[in-house]
């Protein structure tokens, strides 16, 4: 049996570069990282705390994220797809004071579904975060309102959210 040449570290540094470049630009092509990945990774690097320690602005929402895995339904087949992942997200708005008392509500919306291998070059950068681990955070009510007109899928509830979120004034 012949033996291959053993590559350099020189050569097999290169090679992997060529493949970096070749996955970011089959990525690119395909839209990926798409807004889905843009708006989280932005928030995940201002840093993720266990909750919002202060009241919101009149113009803020309270944002938690997290990804649950749903097992294929027959794991045991020979050739059994791969578990389904769910990107949920739970919209709080911030508390309206009435006669009566205040009002807060919350919502909760599917950011994206996934179903095939994790490490795929067309894989949503989302999939590589930790299943279960909740990502708590603060943003415009505005930037969310636009997040779920681009992304989630077409509903009358998804438009009323998404036209109730973006009512959100900075007045109260």
């Amino acid at each position: 049996m012949a033996r291959r040449p053993r590559k350099s570290p020189r050569q097999r540094e290169r090679e992997e570069e060529e493949q970096r470049k070749d996955r970011e630009e089959c990525r690119a092509k395909a839209g990926i990282p798409g807004p889905v990945d843009n708006w989280l990774s932005d928030k995940l690097a201002q840093g993720v705390r266990a909750g919002v320690d202060f009241p919101l602005a009149a113009d803020e929402v309270q944002c938690e994220v997290f990804i649950e895995r749903i097992p294929h339904p027959d794991p045991d087949w020979f050739f059994a797809d791969y578990d389904t992942l769910v990107l949920r997200l739970t919209v709080t708005s911030p508390s309206r004071d009435f006669g009566e008392g205040a009002l807060q509500s919350e919502t909760h919306v599917v950011l994206g579904t996934y179903d095939d291998d994790p490490e795929m070059w067309m894989a949503p950068d989302w999939v590589q975060h930790p299943v279960g681990t909740v990502a708590v955070f603060r943003d415009t009510a505005a930037a969310v309102s636009d997040l779920i007109q681009r992304v989630a899928p077409p509903s009358d509830g998804m438009t009323v959210l998404a036209n109730s979120l973006a009512a959100v004034r900075l007045d109260g």
